[in-house]
């Protein structure tokens, strides 16, 4: 007899055909038939769903069911009832795999094939002040949910039933955020209480067995047989006592806290009955929600975002040592990491003293003071009570039911290692996820210098190992050994490079490179001293090294704690952690690429300031994103990958080799045509504008785009942004406006500031920028910035920050850098074998998607408005057009020569004033 999977919520049976996603292998397909609904399930309620909201608690079985082959009665409460037909309940889905929840259009949602429907009518019914009925589940919404939001709810709703990973494209201004955050905790709420209530429901049963077992002294009590029940996506609900972990105890010993366990209402039941038993009906923990996004900003965003919802909970906000360091003496560090790992060891800062008392407060908690917070706000609170930030939020990791990271806290195993417990079985978001293929790349890549392996990490093992004496009182004979292992893996490593000098070939003027691959990679690895049979060594070597448990008691006047940098061990680590990857699977070798690079580098501090020489470097490329998400995504219940400019959707799906059996791209923000205006220039005064690397250097491309510009900017209002496709030419073009005087023209208009490359001048820059909009509403600001920069990635410049875009070129990346080289060929090859895509639409993809994520500045929500320029001759194809994001296609206007662009601005902006209705709904 086949098996029904229960799937949380307890009241919602998927009956659709289940299929492994695994790429690696096809499984057989499993096949369920639809149950018969007990007579007491299909009677109508005196009362439509609808008229009141549907109550949570308890939760019961709509009808009979059979588990396991063996039937069993449940009987149906009054918030489970319907108006409708139990086979006509938003609670089934039919066995053709197509969608019968109260939608108004087949969506096919539940199709093992990738959900590309457009359509946004999903049946969304208001059951209370701020409570929506969406797929079965009573989602909290600080509003009526527009369409595409209704529908992005419905699709991860879906995909969490299901244990499917998700990967949506929703334009800016749809409101993906609040979409994001009330699905998955409204998800995660029922889950909760689905567990509990069957955890009672066993107990009782248990109870009910004792009783009946009572006064036999031939049985033992034996807890509820739970072997016929099975959670999609759960592997195992109840674990016995010998091999679970209870998590939210373990967190209160690290804390030394005197807290009660969780759950704490089912303590003392059983008084003759020891812990072990009370174990075995304490609910699992309810998948842990990871909510990733790139950067610190962004994060701060996605807390504000929560704020505006009803829900709370147990939330922490993940960040480095760099962000959460409140030490005076480390302000100006720039890498605190490795300060403040010597500092703790050594028990030298005070911060360190009371890190866990800030997470024991209930000021941070759910129904505390701060219950939704952000970096600022522990960093305020660490201050005022000389507490540090970092190590609170990782003791507040332990209990939080929502995770704001960046990406690297889940793609780099080393990091991820950390948090596993909480990993499994997890749910997933990346937000912003059209980086993730880089990120995951980065990821699963190492490079070091010979510098970095000779002087740092060579020379600290010598040392120790030559002063014998000094090391047996600093470490014990396991780490010592470990020691000994990394100085002769290096040693050769370091013989690798300087032997391979002589194989180098120049590739750009002062530049040389090899690169191994396949068998050649194998065999320089093999004179490294790692390989297949031997890299568990290193990584066991390196789990040594970096084991503080190795290390011996600190002796009285005893000044150094341990001379191993801490930059060496993250060197080390990076190691362990590509041959890692390498040697999981021997599939993986044709994904990597071993690359020596010599090229000159010049001092700029120190005595050697000014001198030239050589430097080299190595690294051990990965070309797929592949990889490091396979090792992620293993673990995770579901991966909700989400941007407003993913499409086309089809290419993640190849480069990460993975399915994502939920794909969506929702539709346009409303009235997108009357508030946004996109423009195309070709020509001026008879120049062609054609942006690339070498017309870019002619004096009559850069003083006819000038002039484009200033005349451009004299019409849009308040702030414009303009977007280069490179530094480089950045510094070009503003040094030749400065030489002819057009740069003083643009600063008549308006106030320039020019992106820079550090955090600390950028977060300078931004806040002048802002107040100069503000302050100066008839003239306004330029900010010359860069794609793929600080400002094109995430920023929010809404309503008068950005009146205007001006892109200017199609920002592809350098094909004469060696890693984009690499790729492109590698796609090729992959594309050539029917795998992946070609390499031409890779290297198409990476400048659209930088391209479409600028023009995202402008229009951030649905009442805002303003006007993109894009200045080049290619943008005249109307073939390039189909490469930009959804939302802007249908707001193009070709008009070829800047004569043409200036009459139609000027009009957009007029209609627009002489809208006052428009202008003012904000």
């Amino acid at each position: 007899m086949k098996r029904l999977k229960l799937t949380p919520p307890i009241n919602k049976l998927s009956l659709s055909q289940e299929q492994s996603p695994s790429s690696e292998s096809s499984q057989e397909q499993q096949s369920f038939s639809q149950p018969t609904p007990s007579p007491s399930s299909s009677q109508p309620s005196s009362q439509p769903s609808s008229s009141q909201p549907r109550k949570l608690a308890p939760l019961k079985l709509t009808s009979s069911y059979k588990l396991v082959g063996t039937p069993i009665n449940s009987q149906s409460s009054q918030s489970s009832q319907s108006s409708q037909s139990s086979q006509s309940s938003p609670f089934f889905s039919n066995s053709n795999n197509t969608t019968t929840t109260t939608t108004t259009t087949n969506n096919n949602s539940n199709s093992n094939n990738s959900n590309n429907s457009n359509n946004n009518d999903v049946e969304c019914k208001k059951v209370a002040e701020g409570t929506y009925l969406i797929n079965g589940y009573n989602v909290k919404f600080p509003y009526e949910p527009y369409p595409s939001q209704a529908k992005m709810i419905s699709e991860i709703l879906t995909g969490l039933d299901e244990s499917k990973n998700c990967l949506i494209e929703s334009a800016t201004g749809t409101g993906k955020t609040l979409s994001l955050l009330c699905s998955t905790l409204e998800w995660q709420s029922r889950d909760k209480q689905n567990k509990m209530q069957d955890v009672e429901k066993k107990k009782q049963e248990a109870k009910s067995k004792r009783k009946s077992q009572k006064g036999s002294s031939q049985q033992q009590q034996q807890p509820p047989d739970l072997s016929e029940f099975e959670y999609t996506g759960l592997q195992t609900d109840y674990i016995p006592i010998n091999n679970k972990r209870d998590v939210v105890k373990k967190s209160s010993n690290k804390m030394n806290g005197n807290k009660k366990r969780y759950h704490e209402d089912y303590d003392n039941d059983y008084p003759n009955e020891g812990e072990d038993d009370e174990d075995k009906f304490t609910p699992k923990r309810s998948p842990t929600i990871f909510f990733c996004s790139r950067t610190h900003s962004q994060i701060k965003q996605l807390t504000s975002e929560l704020r505006k919802t009803p829900y709370r909970p147990t939330m922490v906000v993940l960040a480095s040592r760099d962000q959460y360091c409140i030490n005076p003496a480390f302000k100006d560090f720039p890498k605190k990491k490795e300060k403040c790992l010597k500092l703790v060891k050594d028990s030298g800062c005070r911060y360190d003293k009371k890190k866990f008392v800030l997470a024991e407060t209930t000021t941070f908690k759910s129904g505390g003071e701060k219950n939704v917070w952000d970096i600022e706000d522990l960093l305020q609170a660490g201050t005022a009570h000389a507490e540090c930030p970092y190590f609170a939020s990782r003791a507040m990791f332990d209990q939080a039911d929502l995770v704001f990271c960046p990406y690297n806290y889940l793609i780099d195993p080393m990091i991820r290692k950390c948090l596993m417990d909480r990993v499994k079985d997890s749910i997933v978001i990346f937000d912003e996820a059209h980086n993730i293929e880089d990120a995951l790349m980065d990821a699963s890549s190492f490079e070091v210098t010979i510098d970095e392996l000779a002087d740092q990490a060579f020379q600290t093992f010598k040392d120790i190992l030559i002063n014998d004496h000094v090391a047996k009182k600093l470490f014990n004979a396991t780490k010592l050994k470990s020691i000994a292992y990394f100085y002769v893996l290096i040693e050769k490593m370091i013989q690798w490079i300087r032997g391979s000098e002589g194989e180098l070939v120049s590739t750009e003027f002062e530049k040389y490179s090899k690169v191994w691959e396949n068998d050649q990679l194998l065999q320089a690895f093999e004179k490294m001293g790692f390989n297949k049979n031997n890299y568990e060594e290193l990584l066991q070597n390196f789990n040594e090294l970096n084991n503080s448990e190795n290390d011996l008691p600190k002796q009285p006047n005893q000044r150094e704690r341990d001379p191993i940098n801490p930059k060496t061990l993250m060197m080390l680590e990076g190691l362990a952690k590509v041959v890692q990857f390498f040697f999981t699977k021997e599939t993986y070798l044709k994904d990597y690429k071993l690359v020596l690079q010599k090229y000159k580098v010049q001092h700029s501090l120190g005595r050697n300031a000014g001198v030239v020489r050589w430097a080299y470097q190595m690294g051990i490329w990965s070309m797929s994103p592949k990889i490091a998400f396979h090792s992620l995504s293993q673990h995770t219940r579901s991966i909700i990958l989400t941007s407003g400019t993913l499409a086309p959707l089809y290419s993640f799906r190849n480069e990460l080799q993975t399915p994502f059996p939920i794909t969506t791209e929702l539709g346009n923000l409303a009235d997108i045509q009357q508030r946004c205006w996109i423009g195309t220039v070709s020509t001026h005064k008879g120049v062609k504008l054609l942006s690339t690397y070498k017309e870019t250097d002619s004096f009559a491309f850069q003083d006819t785009l000038g002039e484009v510009i200033l005349k451009h900017i004299s019409i849009i209002p308040n702030g414009v942004l303009c977007f280069f496709t490179s530094y480089t030419i950045l510094e070009k073009l503003t040094k030749r406006w400065e030489f002819t005087g057009l740069y003083d023209k643009l600063l008549a208009v308006k106030t320039i500031f020019k992106e820079p490359k550090d955090s600390d001048s950028f977060k300078r820059t931004l806040k002048d920028y802002y107040e100069c909009v503000d302050s100066n509403p008839n003239g306004g600001a330029l900010l010359f910035a860069v794609c793929r920069g600080k400002v094109s990635e995430g920023m929010n410049f809404s309503d008068q920050f950005a009146r205007g875009v001006i892109c200017v070129g199609i920002p592809y990346p350098n094909k004469n850098d060696l890693r984009i080289g690499l790729k492109y060929k590698y796609n090729d090859l992959l594309f050539r074998q029917k795998e992946g895509i070609s390499g031409n639409d890779w290297y198409s993809l990476q400048a659209y998607r930088s391209l479409n994520q600028a023009l995202g500045r402008c229009i951030r929500h649905k009442n805002d408005y303003g006007s993109i320029l894009l200045i080049d001759d290619r943008f005249t194809n109307e073939n390039e057009w189909s490469k930009l994001s959804k939302w802007a296609k249908g707001c193009i206007v070709n008009n070829r020569n800047s004569d043409a662009s200036l009459r139609s601005i000027q009009q957009f902006y007029t209609n627009i004033n002489n809208n006052q209705q428009l202008i003012n709904k904000k």
